[in-house]
């Protein structure tokens, strides 16, 4: 707040908080490209001023989307058709990419200063993923290539040689990260005139009014996925044929052993909701005509 001298040493707060930015998910996967997507994030909690000192915490839900692009797949496959007789089963797959939704719950430890309207924070922010869910999909195209015929097989889906055929990752895409420890800053300037007269019990609460940049890295491999998970494309034999699927890229194979660290950035809007305090009362010393300021009790003349 903007301090003028008949400021109370301390100033408490409670606020309201809304952030939107752009995310990315970073990965150590060989020629595997960081993931962009989308971060928001909705929280209440408590600010202390003391003169310029600030300190700030909260408690706040976040969203993030994530979307990965996967490498196309170009392999061939022995099979032998329906009279027996060996092939080998082209599959082409491109145009993958998946999609991750993250729903978080998020307690940010935060100290700084404020100059004027301008102010700083920064500090350590636990982030605890309570829902997650992944899907993916592809582009399929399947030919069949026989030794003895000069021409490939294409466009017979009773016979499985389809073009373009869309597939999809099986199962319901659950996603559960490790607890993440990520750096905040943020910097922010007061965009509403704040009233310089204190706030007492009997008076509605002052509003002030922050937009900032705020910054997010993630220090802690948030990466879960288990050893024996499935390869990004993969294929089975089902009682209606070879069936193919593609894996979300956070719970494939090729992400064990790898780490994932997130990165946000973007525009934060936190609203103060300044908190009743006592007014400053005095006694007045008649002796030395002096003003002894104190925080409570009652007035009186000090023999």
């Amino acid at each position: 707040m903007i301090k003028n001298q008949y400021n109370a040493e301390h100033e408490h707060y409670l606020t309201v908080n809304a952030n939107l930015g752009y995310s990315s998910l970073f990965n150590s996967i060989h020629k595997q490209p960081s993931s962009p997507g989308l971060d928001t994030e909705l929280g209440v909690g408590y600010r202390i001023f003391h003169n310029d000192f600030v300190f700030a915490t909260s408690l706040g839900f976040a969203y993030n989307l994530y979307s990965s692009q996967l490498r196309m797949v170009d392999t061939n496959i022995d099979m032998l058709d329906t009279e027996g007789d060996p092939f080998k089963m082209h599959v082409f797959v491109n145009q993958g990419k998946d999609l991750t939704h993250a729903v978080n719950l998020t307690l940010p430890i935060l100290v700084g200063g404020e100059w004027g309207r301008l102010y700083f924070l920064a500090g350590p922010k636990l982030s605890y993923t309570i829902y997650g869910v992944t899907s993916a999909k592809a582009m399929c195209t399947t030919s069949g290539i026989y030794e003895r015929y000069y021409d490939d097989f294409y466009n017979m889906p009773n016979h499985q040689f389809e073009s373009e055929q869309e597939i999809r990752n099986e199962g319901n895409g659950k996603l559960k990260w490790n607890v993440n420890l990520m750096v905040h800053a943020e910097i922010g300037w007061n965009i509403n005139t704040h009233i310089s007269n204190r706030t007492y019990k009997s008076e509605p609460m002052k509003r002030t009014w922050f937009a900032s940049l705020y910054m997010d890295y993630g220090l802690l491999n948030i990466n879960s996925v288990s050893q024996d998970a499935n390869d990004v494309f993969y294929y089975r034999q089902t009682d209606e044929g070879v069936k193919y699927f593609v894996t979300p890229l956070l719970l494939s194979k090729k992400a064990y052993d790898a780490s994932f660290n997130n990165f946000n950035i973007g525009i934060k809007f936190t609203v103060l909701f300044q908190l009743p305090v006592e007014p400053k009362r005095y006694i007045y010393d008649g002796s030395k005509n002096t003003h002894i300021w104190k925080r409570g009790g009652t007035q009186a003349i000090k023999n």
